[in-house]
């Protein structure tokens, strides 16, 4: 069995309970005030109380119920795993590399395009025309380069 004090019955055995804690804590504080001279309060003094609810908190049924299971994952099975190798070989060794290469590329081929045609042409509206056509080229090649998809929703912009 347990102790009587530990199972209250009822909010009379509650009060009484924690008028006794009550009590009890005064009189310590006051024992201490006594021995310690002007010196009242320590921090220490409150350790326990703060270590046992934190012990309570952390053992509460409450808590418990917002804990997350262990997954396991499902890369780590035996079947799946080799699919998972050689996709991530995919991703990393073959296109990441061809991604960047298509960006390099494409930035020379602007950089490039953008100086002869900034430097060669005198009308403006030809000249204006032309390189936001290839500032548009520079944007595609950008997003295509992390395999983007634009999809326009309802009215598509006017160019």
């Amino acid at each position: 069995g347990s102790w009587p004090i530990f199972n209250p019955t009822n909010a009379v055995e509650v009060d009484e309970i924690s008028k006794k804690i009550e009590g009890k804590l005064i009189r310590h504080l006051k024992n201490q005030h006594t021995n310690q001279g002007s010196k009242f309060f320590d921090l220490s003094d409150a350790a326990t109380f703060i270590t046992d609810g934190i012990e309570v908190v952390s053992e509460d049924e409450f808590t418990k119920c917002f804990t997350s299971i262990e997954q396991n994952y499902w890369n780590w099975n035996l079947y799946l795993m080799p699919v998972y190798i050689m996709g991530v070989f995919l991703r990393y060794l073959v296109l990441f590399p061809l991604r960047l290469i298509a960006l390099f590329m494409g930035s020379i081929v602007f950089a490039i395009s953008f100086a002869i045609v900034s430097s060669m042409l005198k009308d403006e509206s030809v000249k204006h025309d032309f390189q936001r056509r290839l500032i548009r080229f520079y944007c595609s090649v950008f997003v295509m380069s992390w395999s983007g998809v634009i999809k326009y929703h309802g009215v598509r912009p006017p160019r």
